[in-house]
């Protein structure tokens, strides 16, 4: 068995990468079966891969099936620790199976290592909402803002019921421009 390090830094060549760019289509589409048999024509040895995982990890939170979420995104956590993604899909998992206060100390853990990171802040902005940690949750949101690129960040925030506390702030000076 191969270990985990050496699948995380493994790049994916052809035709593993073309299974995985067909996989990632079929998800946009909402074709969870095929991308399912795309991701299956993956190398053996290479379905650890921590981008295979990530697509197992969008089929499974498409279908809501947030218990699987979970233990995948454990996997890529130990796969490639230094990887955000892992991470922010371990919270979005256990926020989406109620278990919000863990998605919170867990990604609060990982601001230090991810500093630069706006999904983390951007997370963690949605769970303060829900903890009832409004200041925070506007503190985060701002950090998610300066860290990414905010017009498209402040488009998702006015879409997000996670973050609904804030739409006034958010939509504050637009709203008075028109």
């Amino acid at each position: 068995m191969k270990s985990y390090s050496s699948n995380a830094t493994q790049r994916l060549e052809p035709p593993n990468s073309i299974f995985l760019d067909a996989a990632l289509r079929c998800i946009g589409r909402g074709n969870y079966v095929e991308a399912e048999k795309a991701l299956d024509r993956i190398m053996p040895s290479l379905r650890l891969h921590p981008s295979v995982l990530a697509a197992r990890w969008q089929i499974s939170a498409r279908e809501q099936n947030w218990e699987t979420c979970v233990d995948v995104a454990k996997s890529i956590t130990k796969i490639a620790p230094n990887s955000p993604i892992g991470w922010i899909h371990l919270a979005a998992a256990f926020h989406a199976t109620e278990r919000t206060r863990e998605a919170w100390e867990l990604l609060l853990r990982m601001t230090d290592r991810f500093p630069n990171e706006p999904l983390i802040s951007y997370n963690l902005a949605c769970y303060g909402c829900r903890l009832g940690r409004l200041k925070d949750a506007r503190t985060l949101l701002e950090q998610a803002f300066a860290a990414g690129d905010a017009a498209t960040l402040t488009q998702q925030a006015l879409q997000d019921p996670d973050l609904e506390p804030l739409w006034g702030d958010l939509a504050g000076p637009q709203a008075a421009e028109t």
